[in-house]
């Protein structure tokens, strides 16, 4: 039987900082997450990233 996973696009902005990608995907990988497409820059002080993750079905947005 074939696992059905729920897809989310999440868009973070914040001010950068030193290990801010690990939060990130740390966060999204205790969750159960699996990311499929990332995009990300750094704008003067600002981090901003896009990423397209797929979860469990049972996890809730």
């Amino acid at each position: 039987m074939t696992e059905r996973n729920t897809r989310y696009v999440i868009s973070v902005l914040a001010r950068d900082h030193v290990g801010i990608i690990a939060d990130v995907t740390g966060a999204l990988f205790e969750h159960g997450g699996n990311i499929e497409a990332l995009s990300q820059t750094v704008v003067g002080e600002w981090f901003t990233m896009i990423v397209r993750a797929a979860f469990p079905a049972d996890v809730a947005a």
